[in-house]
């Protein structure tokens, strides 16, 4: 038997929010590498929604998925500032955990997080799903096949227009996981790292809190090989995600709004650009079919947790892990 065809493994969810509500749940339905046996919230009305798309039996202590003996791993889609204890148990339960990021609100909580984490040797992984993003896979391998010459600098937005009821209290403020940074730039701080496979070495960031705490930010970042780095993240502009690579060759701008990346290269003779859209893959291809059908629709959410699933089983996926999240939130 391979490892893919293995039975299914038993899954524990914390946290039936709107990110397990609107992503995971749906995701989990069709996905046979696992199968959801809990799901743990404090809130009833959290429990009442999420049983509309799951038949697991509803709890509302974690501590229950955490001792129970046929739960293979956990998936923890709490509020940011419970996840270093979450991350905590599970590694101390010895359960494979997929954590939603951040990996926790301070560097402090990260560490001691991580500490046990590495001493129990459990399989973890990040919510950075982005990686898993057709664009994104795509933007990689383009990258790395040096189409760009050399990366000098790189210009990256990320806007959600999140205010008044559509934050939930949480989210509002700094302490407990709210803010641009935790929720929307660590998703590009982990991109740029996975991308151009370089360590941020220094960062400057302007906050500004006008609906909420941090609800408008402006990062300079320096990466190793002396990359430059300039992003803009906000909860109060119309919505954008995307990322600008500048090289020797020409240019790369990598949309999650648009189906595929767009590359302006240097004409081989005379002055000017020449402009296209790189080949596709068949991943790549159904996604532009999907994004026509629902601009909206966004499959990393599914394919990352598909990724978490090969790594428990040994099997290579491009997912983030704990470390991944720590140099993220540091």
């Amino acid at each position: 038997m391979t490892a893919r065809e293995s039975p299914p493994i038993r899954l524990g969810l914390i946290g039936c929010g709107g990110i397990a509500y609107w992503a995971h749940l749906r995701s989990l339905r069709s996905l046979p590498q696992f199968r959801l046996v809990l799901a743990a919230d404090p809130l009833p009305a959290a429990r009442q929604r999420a049983a509309t798309l799951t038949d697991a039996r509803m709890v509302a202590d974690p501590a229950e998925i955490f001792d129970h003996p046929e739960i293979d791993a956990v998936l923890i889609a709490a509020p940011s500032h419970l996840h270093a204890g979450l991350a905590t148990a599970a590694a101390t339960a010895g359960k494979p955990f997929y954590l939603e990021k951040p990996l926790a609100t301070s560097a402090e909580e990260a560490q001691l997080a991580l500490q046990t984490i590495q001493c129990s040797g459990v399989i973890t992984r990040l919510g950075f799903n982005r990686r898993f993003h057709p664009v994104h896979l795509q933007a990689r391998q383009l990258i790395q096949s040096g189409i760009l010459g050399r990366i000098h600098s790189v210009q990256t937005v990320f806007c959600e227009p999140l205010t008044g009821d559509a934050l939930p209290p949480w989210k509002r403020r700094r302490a407990s996981g709210g803010g641009v940074l935790l929720d929307l730039g660590s998703h590009h701080f982990d991109l740029l790292r996975w991308l151009l496979d370089a360590r941020i070495g220094s960062a400057l960031a302007d906050t500004r809190s006008t609906h909420s705490e941090q609800d408008s930010a402006d990062v300079h970042l320096r990466l190793g090989g002396g990359i430059t780095v300039q992003c803009h993240f906000s909860f109060l502009t119309g919505p954008a995600d995307h990322l600008e690579f500048q090289g020797d060759l020409g240019s790369l701008l990598v949309d999650r709004h648009r189906p595929t990346s767009l590359v302006r290269l240097r004409r081989r003779s005379g002055y000017g650009l020449v402009e296209g859209s790189p080949g596709r893959s068949a991943a790549q291809l159904r996604h532009a079919f999907h994004h026509w059908l629902r601009p909206g629709h966004d499959p990393s959410y599914r394919s990352a947790l598909a990724g978490f699933a090969d790594a428990v089983r040994g099997l290579p996926d491009p997912g983030a892990d704990a470390t991944d999240g720590w140099e993220s939130l540091a």
